[in-house]
């Protein structure tokens, strides 16, 4: 789930009891003040992840969820396609 609201993850972590990874967090407290800059960052944080695991072969497709925000998974997946080494294993 991209990270687009600094408060739903707060929360979600401690109704959870997860636990956020060091540069994740980082990322939100860089960009929490200010909600544009929190969906970009998410979005390419996101991208970044997805890019990740695709490329390491540890999944073959991703699902995304963004809680009815439908423009956060194309803005993603955008991303994705215009990456030669990626694009191939979307179509």
């Amino acid at each position: 789930m991209p990270v687009f609201k600094a408060s739903m993850i707060k929360k979600m972590v401690s109704l959870s009891g997860a636990s956020i990874p060091s540069k994740l967090n980082r990322l939100i407290e860089k960009h929490s003040s200010d909600a544009e800059d929190m969906i970009k960052a998410g979005i390419e944080y996101a991208r970044r992840q997805t890019e990740d695991i695709i490329n390491s072969g540890a999944a073959e497709g991703i699902h995304l969820y963004t809680m009815n925000y439908g423009r956060l998974a194309r803005e993603i997946m955008g991303g994705l396609t215009d990456k030669p080494d990626s694009a191939d294993k979307f179509s």
